[in-house]
């Protein structure tokens, strides 16, 4: 069953003026964010490709580069596949934030159902701040296990040598 649409909020023609500059700026944010989104997708896949590229080379100019790669290949894999989900990530909250923009438009351009369209670009908020809450969280997890990989790659590739006998003993930590 149908219902009506909710009607008309009475706004003054300031917060109509308000409401419809708000929902610009919204949209102008959301667009900028998909374009960073599309950007940030882009150079990851020119990176991954350069890794892959890189790492299969036989060019000795490349031989650093394939050296680093096969040092650190897991995390490599991981800080790519992060990036790219941060792309998708951000391309998908730029979209939600612009249809809450223009729910908030329609609420300032029409006088048909003020209350539904509110909800409405309210309910996309909701969606666009847990969208950024998530990704902190997720970001803070994967910084936190690289940090946590990189300390303990670092303690495990450390050796005991022994060296000459000194004044302090025998032997000594490297790196």
């Amino acid at each position: 069953m149908n219902e009506p649409p909710l009607s008309r909020v009475p706004f003054r023609a300031d917060e109509e003026a308000m409401i419809a500059s708000m929902a610009r700026w919204m949209r102008f944010i959301a667009v900028y964010t998909i374009i960073v989104g599309f950007l940030l997708f882009f150079v990851v896949l020119v990176i991954a490709v350069f890794l892959s590229v890189a790492q299969g080379a036989e060019d000795r100019s490349l031989a650093r580069a394939r050296e680093f790669i096969e040092a650190h290949a897991a995390p490599l894999i991981v800080l790519v596949a992060a990036a790219l989900a941060a792309a998708v990530v951000v391309t998908w909250s730029g979209f939600v934030l612009y249809q809450a923009g223009d729910n908030f438009s329609l609420v300032a351009r029409t006088d048909l159902a003020d209350q539904d369209y509110l909800a409405r670009g309210f309910e996309k908020l909701r969606v666009y701040y847990m969208i950024q809450v998530l990704t902190v969280v997720f970001f803070v997890i994967i910084a936190l296990l690289v940090v946590f990989s990189t300390v303990l790659r670092g303690t495990s590739t450390r050796t005991v040598n022994p060296g000459p006998a000194g004044p302090h003993g025998g032997s000594h930590v490297t790196a």
